[in-house]
């Protein structure tokens, strides 16, 4: 907000050439640009003592003080300023900005409210927006914050700043359509790690949440892991490439994530959960399993190795290890599993034994083709001898 006050000031300075007439006020001038803030306060505090009714000596006196961060005081000050100028939109912004400063974020509100933006410079609007948004947000009205901050994304399409600002604010009000239009623009404008980070957080959650958009968001996701990861192969960053390749069903890509993330951590049991469920995708039922035994040794919390014992479970169910599958089950604490795992053992030993019966059936039929074979291999070959 200093950049912004400054600026504030300056164009002031320049238009309120009418404040050299009063004592002090080219001393108080000179301070504040030299960064000497002290000096300027008390050179503007003699202006407005000299002369009470003059707007700027306030202005700037609020000012000098809020570059001081003596907030309350520089409400004083400009409040006093827009009591002579009630009209000025710059002294209403700076009042407001100086409410939002002091956390008198009710008061600023209601301020901002008031103000019409298009009376301020261009540069300056999305700045009113971005404050209005916080300090709606922080007075409790956060959809009317929300709204702000769109205003700021619509006025300002290529401030990559404000689009992301206004995708965070859609992603944790829950418009995860938004956040994703948004953050997407953000990342467009400028492919920071921070910009990125927040649009693949927002690409998952839509991919959750949206079916019909599912891998394709899952996929765009994918992107931007990679990218992180080409700038930071961190475990984290590992971690969010695998989950992001397991939802876009690029089980190989992700099970490699997941290799190289245990290698850079082998404590963790997430990763080598992960892994098993890739590996599971792809029909590598044993690798599965051992990746699943890793993550047990790794000290897991009661909850987590119930969820590690159910995988196992699933895993040896795939593989027909039905006993393996129950006591994994077991162990997860889940008996419903047990009971579908002892049923499809049952049905399986009773295929096994009607398969076992047709399987003689079948030998008992070859069995009686070869008779009937010898038997006409007996006639054609003349049969049996002549009686005398």
């Amino acid at each position: 907000m200093r950049t912004l006050i400054t600026a504030l000031t300056l164009a002031v300075l320049v238009l309120g050439t009418a404040g050299a007439a009063h004592a002090g006020w080219e001393e108080g001038v000179a301070a504040f640009k030299a960064g000497n803030y002290s000096v300027a306060a008390k050179e503007f505090q003699g202006v407005v003592e000299a002369t009470p009714d003059y707007a700027n000596g306030y202005f700037m006196l609020g000012q000098s003080l809020a570059q001081l961060n003596r907030h309350q005081d520089a409400v004083n000050a400009f409040r006093k300023a827009y009591d002579l100028s009630p009209s000025s939109v710059e002294f209403q912004f700076a009042l407001a900005n100086a409410f939002l400063a002091a956390k008198r974020y009710g008061d600023a509100a209601q301020l901002y409210d008031r103000i019409n933006p298009s009376g301020l410079p261009g540069a300056h609007q999305a700045a009113y927006h971005k404050n209005k948004a916080i300090a709606l947000s922080k007075s409790g009205r956060g959809d009317a914050a929300l709204s702000s901050l769109a205003n700021i994304a619509r006025t300002s399409p290529n401030d990559a700043a404000a689009q992301y600002s206004y995708g965070v604010a859609a992603y944790n009000s829950g418009d995860g359509a938004a956040a994703v239009t948004a953050l997407g623009k953000a990342v467009q404008l400028e492919p920071s790690a921070k910009h990125r980070e927040a649009y693949f957080k927002a690409l998952v959650r839509q991919a959750r949440e949206d079916s019909s958009k599912k891998t394709s968001n899952y996929a765009k996701a994918v992107e931007q892991a990679k990218a992180l990861t080409t700038a930071d192969a961190s475990y984290e960053n590992l971690m969010s490439l695998g989950e992001a390749q397991l939802g876009a069903k690029q089980y190989q890509g992700a099970a490699d994530s997941f290799q190289k993330a245990a290698a850079k951590n082998s404590n963790d049991w997430l990763a080598f959960y992960y892994l098993s469920q890739a590996q599971t995708a792809l029909g590598q039922f044993g690798a599965a399993e051992t990746a699943l035994e890793r993550a047990l040794r790794t000290g897991p919390t009661a909850q987590n190795e119930k969820r590690i014992y159910r995988q196992i479970g699933f895993v040896n169910e795939k593989l027909k290890n039905y006993d393996q599958a129950k006591v994994a089950y077991t162990r997860a604490g889940d008996q419903a599993s047990v009971a579908r795992v002892e049923q499809n053992q049952q049905i399986a030993q009773e295929n096994q034994g009607i398969e076992e019966h047709n399987r003689q059936i079948e030998q008992m039929r070859k069995e009686q083709e070869a008779l009937e074979q010898e038997l006409r291999e007996l006639e054609e070959g003349g049969g049996l001898p002549p009686l005398d």
